[in-house]
């Protein structure tokens, strides 16, 4: 069996007692080359195992090794995820529990080894931010983590915040490393990267083309080993359509994509979310930690956070100032914003009563009838008089 070939071994009855084993087939089951089980079948009767047998019996043994195949990698996959999720859990606000959040977040460490620019497509406040942290950290890369928001920088100093500059360069310039250079080895992230104005874009290509800068004022060119990975959450197609930013530049950043889900889309992580938020807000202020109502998660899980999760951090800070320890209810909640209260009010006045749905269905069965009474009556199944009865009630004339 450890050459991984199919045994098949037959003796007379001559030669055993009848309670004997007189003939044996055994067909390996294979992983590539390697041996990982076996079909087994003896017979203590007169039957011999055939070739024809054997060969069905190794059709057989090639379908059972790939189920078992399947099977391992099955339990590789779930083990990788559960290490993954305890990995995550350790870092601030990755709260991984929804299947879509799982999914990016393999993604994430499948992508994260290869050296290539990586763009991060996301609504504001949904983890754009995080997702970068987590391809530099499962990366393995030594050095820096260098996060730079485009649009929190001027136009005029952009550019020496990006490469660097020179003393000299410009009124009060200094010698000093720009944001590339202090992630050598590591990682920049670009945050709002639609925001970068249009005649700093080529700057930008250039240095993802060649891996080369020049600090401004400079003229010795120096090469870098950067990783660039860039997010924005706005559409960054149709900007390429208006000419506001370069597709060139867009196909040199998006090697590999990432979609930040929404919110709204993984209810599963708000509670673990808002329990996260509140342990913190308690430790950081020390407050006594805050308990939530089940019904107060359930509005919080039902409210579709335009904001993502800065606003859910926001909304539970505030409830944390609040309740400095209490309990935190439905009433809290529809106190802090009208919006909580409202869903709920809403969802009642929206879904008809059985009075209203009767009144209706009286009046399309009429309709229907082209006012016949009888008629009317058979087709919502009751007796004419009742018919009248609850025309009477519902105040409904033909």
């Amino acid at each position: 069996m450890e050459s991984g070939r199919s045994v098949r071994t037959a003796v007379t009855a001559k030669e055993t007692r009848k309670d004997r084993v007189r003939s044996v087939l055994t067909v390996p089951l294979l992983r590539e080359t390697r041996v990982i089980g076996c079909l087994y079948l003896d017979d203590h009767g007169d039957t011999t195992f055939t070739a024809a047998m054997q060969g069905c019996l190794e059709i057989l043994a090639l379908y059972g090794a790939a189920l078992l195949d399947n099977l391992a990698n099955r339990q590789r996959m779930q083990r990788e995820r559960e290490t993954l999720k305890s990995r995550l859990a350790t870092r601030d606000e990755t709260i991984v529990r929804s299947e879509k959040m799982v999914k990016l977040y393999e993604d994430i460490r499948t992508i994260a080894a290869i050296n290539v620019p990586v763009f991060i497509l996301g609504e504001a406040g949904s983890g754009k931010e995080l997702v970068a942290a987590a391809l530099h950290t499962f990366s393995g890369r030594k050095g820096a983590y260098i996060p730079l928001n485009c649009s929190a920088i001027p136009e005029g100093i952009f550019e020496s915040e990006l490469f660097g500059s020179k003393k000299g360069a410009y009124h009060e310039a200094v010698d000093k490393p720009g944001k590339l250079e202090l992630a050598e080895g590591g990682t920049l992230f670009l945050d709002e990267i639609a925001d970068m104005a249009l005649n700093l874009q080529p700057k930008l290509l250039r240095f993802l083309e060649n891996r080369e800068i020049t600090r401004l004022g400079d003229t010795r060119s120096r090469r870098l080993d950067v990783r660039v990975v860039a997010a924005t959450n706005r559409d960054v197609a149709a900007m390429i359509q208006e000419n506001l930013f370069r597709d060139d530049l867009f196909q040199r950043l998006s090697c590999f994509t990432l979609k930040v889900p929404p919110l709204r889309e993984r209810e599963e992580d708000i509670e673990p979310l808002a329990r996260y938020f509140l342990r913190k807000f308690s430790k950081e202020y020390n407050w006594p930690e805050p308990r939530i109502t089940d019904g107060a998660l359930q509005l919080l899980a039902q409210h579709r956070w335009p904001g993502n999760v800065r606003e859910l951090r926001n909304v539970l800070l505030r409830l944390a100032v609040q309740s400095q320890g209490k309990v935190i209810t439905e009433h809290d909640l529809s106190t802090l914003s009208d919006e909580f209260g409202m869903r709920s009010r809403a969802a009642i006045e929206v879904f008809p009563s059985l009075e209203e749905v009767e009144k209706q269905h009286i009046r399309a069965a009429l309709e229907r009838a082209g006012g016949n009474i009888s008629d009317a009556a058979l087709l919502v199944g009751i007796a004419r008089s009742t018919l009248y009865q609850k025309m009477k009630k519902y105040e409904i004339t033909i």
